[in-house]
């Protein structure tokens, strides 16, 4: 009796490490993810701007095109200042939702 005990204390150790392995392996996955998404979407924020630099330099003068692009990113960078709280909840709302996931969660054997 002693022994089934133990081995089911021993047995339910090793599942939580299990659980626990596989859980920190999905969280290091989604960070390596949007970390690769970020690059991705940095790389296309950086080409776009200096499409719509050359844009507006056509329309007003080499210098002032660029001048214009700096100006709308102030912009956008004030609007974040100003919805920060906003910005702050819905990016925790969405770190939420995706950590309680049922698609991620394994399949009981019920």
């Amino acid at each position: 009796m002693i022994s089934n005990v133990r081995n089911y204390v021993n047995d339910r150790i090793n599942l939580v490490k299990l659980e626990t392995v596989e859980t920190i392996g999905r969280v290091a996955s989604r960070i390596v993810y949007f970390m690769m998404l970020l690059v991705f979407a940095l790389f296309f924020i950086l080409l776009l701007s200096f499409a719509g630099a050359y844009f507006f330099s056509k329309l007003v003068g080499f210098g002032f095109g660029f001048l214009i692009m700096s100006g709308i990113y102030l912009l956008l960078a004030g609007l974040l200042m100003m919805f920060r709280k906003q910005v702050q909840n819905m990016i925790v709302n969405i770190a939420i939702e995706a950590s309680l996931s049922e698609d991620d969660k394994p399949k009981s054997e019920d």
